[in-house]
Formats: structure tokens, sequence, C-alpha cells
């Protein structure tokens, strides 16, 4: 065993209702890994992540994934309890989630010695901004409240994950660090620009695409009008010659009946 595995870390314990993403936070975070499946959580378990700053400092995060599901919640209590920080998650797409975070999850955290806790509050899967029920002014609000920070985060963008556990590293070094969101939500504007520069190249591609097809269709169709008009051409240029080889040998035919006639009056 290293003496890393040996050290005692400081313990992070992540808890909301079940769906918000607490398992793909951590997966995205310890493993840079996302699993676009969902699979509910029904035990606790943690992940072990190693913070090193410039200065040669380090911090152990010990991360705890609970299980949401309401038939687990007493177990929940004894995983946050000599927790050095909880990480309150709820779904941006979900006001039950968001209700559930402030009404159930944060009065749970309050029973034991809140004061000795940072405290984070995560807007999980900003990825899923069109289906937002939640806007992010309402969990800066109530982080401002209850004297913790507010991170916005999608597990399957990679958005503001490492930030919330560095943030987290941060505040266990110096307890009088505060966290600033501003940049982040300048990284996520950057990013939701960049997202809609892509859908308006792919949109003008698409376009162009059905332009050139309805364009070769167009010359598709003259095309076949054009070959259809030469078949039809062709076919009455040998109707005509042949009418024409027809009268040609009628009057043929004639004249042949002319000159028989002629002999036989000539007998």
């Amino acid at each position: 065993m290293s003496d890393e595995e040996e050290e005692v870390g400081n313990k992070v314990v992540l808890l909301g209702e079940a769906g918000v993403g607490k398992t793909s936070i951590i997966s995205r975070y310890i493993k840079q890994k996302f699993d676009p499946e969902y699979i509910t959580s029904l035990t606790s378990q943690f992940l072990r992540k190693i913070v090193e700053f410039p200065d040669n400092k380090k911090i152990i995060l010990d991360v705890f994934d609970t299980s949401g599901q309401e038939k687990y919640r007493s177990v929940a209590k004894f995983y946050y309890r000599n927790a050095r920080a909880v990480i309150l998650v709820y779904d941006i797409t979900s006001t039950k989630s968001f209700k559930e975070m402030k009404e159930y999850w944060y009065e749970q955290i309050k029973e034991v010695d809140i004061e000795n806790f940072i405290i984070a509050i995560v807007a999980n899967k900003n990825d899923l901004y069109e289906e937002r029920e939640v806007q992010d002014e309402e969990g800066e609000k109530f982080a401002q409240q209850i004297g913790g920070f507010f991170v916005s985060t999608s597990a399957k963008n990679d958005s503001g994950v490492n930030d919330l556990f560095d943030n987290i590293a941060k505040k266990i070094l110096d307890p009088n660090y505060v966290y600033s969101i501003e940049e982040d939500k300048n990284l996520d504007i950057n990013k939701e620009k960049d997202k809609n520069d892509k859908f308006i190249e792919e949109f003008e591609e698409i376009e162009n695409e059905e332009e050139n097809e309805e364009s070769e269709g167009k010359e598709s169709i003259k095309s076949n009008k054009s070959e259809e008009n030469e078949k039809k051409s062709e076919k009455s240029g040998n109707s005509i010659k042949k009418n024409q080889s027809f009268r040609i040998s009628t009057k043929t035919v004639k004249k042949s009946e002319d000159k028989v006639k002629k002999r036989k009056c000539c007998k």
C-alpha cells in the first residue's frame, strides 16, 4: 500500500435526488468519463483524487457518491457525518430536484455540525439549457443565503466539474478563499457561442447540400426530357422515312402496273 493510500483524505459527499447526475459528476472528475446510460446508485462508494497545486501543496479528496432514492435516504446521513465538504446537486431541467435539494437535503445536513462544512450548490446538466426549468440565479441566491458557493456544471460536456472540486480543495487549504463564478459564466457563454457557431455551419452545409441536390435533380430532369425529345424526334424521323419509302414503293407499283397494261394492249 502506498503512502498516499494510507493518508487520510478529506471526505467530500454528493447529495441530491436520484437522476440529478451525482455519479456522472464523480465519474467525469475522477475517471474523465461520461456514461450516457443512467444507472441508479444503490449503495454509497467513494473514489480518491489527489489535487496538486503549483506551490507543491496537495489535497487528497475522498469523493463519496450516495443514493438519492427515498428508501436509501436514511443511510446517507452516516456518510456526510465528519465530511469536510458537501455538494448539493440538482438538475436544471427539474424544479422538483431543486426543491428537494433545498427543503430536504439541506435540512438534513443542518442537523449535523454544518458550520464545519464547505457547501457547494451545483446546477447540473447545463448542456440541456433548452429544457431548463430552474434559472442559475435561483441556485446562486440559495448558495448566498446558506454561506455556500454556486457552480453550474455539465458532466456530459465536462463543464464546471473541475472548477467545483478545485475550489473545494482551495477552501480546505484556505477557509477564507472566496470562489468567483464570473470566469465560469464567461467560459459557459463562450461554449454556447461555439455550439451556436458550429450549429450555423452545419445548417449552412445542409442547405448547400440540399441546393446542390435540387440543381442536380433539375439537370437530371432536363437531360431526361432532352433524351425523350431525341427519342421522339428519332421516332418521327423514322416514321417519315417509312412514309416516304411507302410512297416511293406505291409509285413504283403503279408504274409497273401501267407498263403491264400497255404491253397487254399492244399484244
